[in-house]
């Protein structure tokens, strides 16, 4: 698979249903979850050249946390700690952001449609001298969804790195912390999507059919989160620990609901 180089920049307008400037940011304004781009590829050639960079597009975009405040501030909930970007609409249609981080420094596209709380953008990407037609669908994650707890700083204080090495407990809550925010994303990714990204989770699990296991290389983005080596090294272990002692496997509707209803048993186990 091509590592993606490609900057996504330049949309092209793509006139809606003539709403207002001001209606669309307030359908814009809100958390949202990247569920897809579906791809309009006009020829075999847009389809070989396509095929070569969808993986990584899917991977950097796709089932990603998103919100765009009203005061024209765009974050992405993986980076909820750090510095936003800046988002705002142009020409009645075009939607802009700016530094706000990767992928979307500058990402650029234009409203397509909404509805039943699902938005399209259409953009068009330069690919090998090919303009790829995708239009991205996001889902709204309103407050009165279950899941709405997902975009809080809250839910999310497992993202700050810790200033000193950390106790055994302190480590334990972390990981808790982490593994409910977790199972809750996987409750709402089985609800909306019909896969899921390993790279949204940076816990180094592995997955399979009804089951769940520990990876042993820790990737650099779980050690991140810790202190120093030595800490995402307990850490690892008493994941370990977590997975062995936290109860049966549980059976689910699908793969998704199992792996996050596994991840909160192994919160639950960690805080007792």
């Amino acid at each position: 698979m091509r590592t993606l180089f490609v900057t996504l920049c330049l949309g092209i307008l793509f006139f809606s249903c003539g709403s207002s400037k001001e209606t669309k940011s307030g359908l814009l304004t809100g958390n949202w979850l990247l569920l897809y781009p579906d791809h309009k590829l006009k020829n075999s050639e847009q389809r070989i050249i396509y095929r070569k960079y969808q993986d990584s597009i899917v991977s950097l975009y796709g089932l990603k946390l998103l919100r765009f405040s009203a005061n024209g501030e765009f974050k992405q909930i993986d980076s909820i700690f750090s510095p936003g970007g800046k988002w705002e609409i142009i020409n009645d249609s075009l939607v802009k952001i700016t530094e706000g981080g990767k992928g979307f420094n500058p990402f650029t596209t234009s409203f397509t449609d909404f509805t039943n709380d699902t938005l399209q953008l259409t953009q068009f990407i330069p690919l090998e001298d090919e303009q790829i037609k995708l239009v991205w669908h996001f889902k709204e994650i309103n407050n009165d969804n279950e899941s709405a707890g997902l975009f809080t700083e809250k839910m999310n204080s497992w993202r700050r790195k810790p200033s000193a090495p950390e106790t055994d407990d302190a480590i334990r809550k972390r990981l808790a912390e982490m593994l409910m925010f977790y199972g809750e994303y996987f409750r709402l990714i089985s609800r909306e999507a019909i896969y899921f990204s390993q790279a949204r989770v940076l816990l180094p699990f592995a997955y399979y059919q009804h089951s769940m296991g520990l990876q042993e290389e820790m990737q650099p983005a779980f050690i991140n989160l810790f202190y120093d080596n030595d800490d995402a090294v307990k850490a690892h272990r008493i994941l370990a620990q977590a997975i062995h002692n936290s109860g049966s496997y549980p059976n689910g509707v699908n793969f998704g609901t199992e792996y996050g209803l596994f991840m909160k048993q192994m919160a639950d186990w960690l805080n007792k």
